[in-house]
C-alpha cells in the first residue's frame, strides 16, 4: 500500500507532523509518498497511491493556498480513496473551548470548500517559533497568545505543543481504516 501526504508548511511544524505520520505508517507496512505544496506546486499526483492524507497550518482562519491548489488539481485523483486530513493551529492547544471550536469550524470549512470527506480528520496543536518570528510578527503572536490565557510570552524562547502520541493515533487509525477497505 501506499499513500501520499500532501502538506504545506510555513514554519516547519506542520513538516515535522507530517514526517512523523510517514513514520508511523511505515511501522504498519504503508509506504507513503510526501509532497510539500508550498516547495513543489506542480508535483503531479503520485500513481498507485491507495490514499490521502492531507494537511497544513491554520494562519488567521485559513490553511496555505498552495494546499488548497494542489488538492482541488488533484481532486480527481483522490476523490475515490480514502482520505484524512489534519490541521495544525495554536487554537488547537487552547484551554479556551471556543478557540478549539474555532479551528474545527475553520477546517470544516476548508474540507467543504474541497468537497473532501475524510475518513478521519483531526485539529493538532502546532508550535509557537517566536525565533523564526519578525520584529512585528513576534509582538502580534505574542499579543494572541496573551490574550487567550496562554503564559509562554517569553519571545527569546520557541515552545513546542503537538502531542506527538496524537499524530501517531490519527496516522494508525487511518492505516487500520484503508487496511480494511474504508
Amino acid at each position: 500500500m501506499k499513500v501520499a501526504i500532501a502538506y504545506a508548511s510555513i514554519e516547519g511544524q506542520t513538516q515535522k507532523i507530517a514526517q512523523r505520520i510517514a513514520d508511523t505508517l511505515r511501522g504498519a507496512d504503508i509506504d507513503s509518498l510526501m509532497i510539500n505544496t508550498r516547495e513543489q506546486p506542480d508535483t503531479p499526483w503520485p500513481a498507485g497511491c491507495d490514499g490521502l492524507i492531507a494537511g497544513g497550518p491554520l494562519h488567521r482562519e485559513h490553511h496555505p493556498q498552495e494546499l488548497e491548489q494542489w488538492l482541488s488539481a488533484h481532486r480527481e485523483q483522490w476523490s475515490h480513496l480514502p482520505c484524512a486530513f489534519f490541521s495544525v493551529s495554536l487554537s488547537a492547544s487552547s484551554d479556551r473551548e471556543q478557540d478549539r471550536d474555532d479551528a474545527w469550524r475553520v477546517m470544516h470549512a476548508f474540507l467543504d470548500k474541497l468537497r473532501m470527506h475524510p475518513v478521519e480528520s483531526t485539529i493538532l496543536a502546532g508550535a509557537l517559533k517566536y525565533s523564526r518570528y519578525g520584529f512585528f510578527m513576534k509582538r502580534i503572536m505574542r499579543n494572541i497568545v496573551k490574550r487567550s490565557g496562554g503564559k509562554d510570552l517569553d519571545m527569546s524562547h520557541d515552545y513546542e505543543y503537538t502531542d506527538w502520541h496524537r499524530v501517531e493515533q490519527f496516522a494508525r487509525t487511518f492505516a487500520e481504516r484503508i487496511g480494511q477497505g474504508a
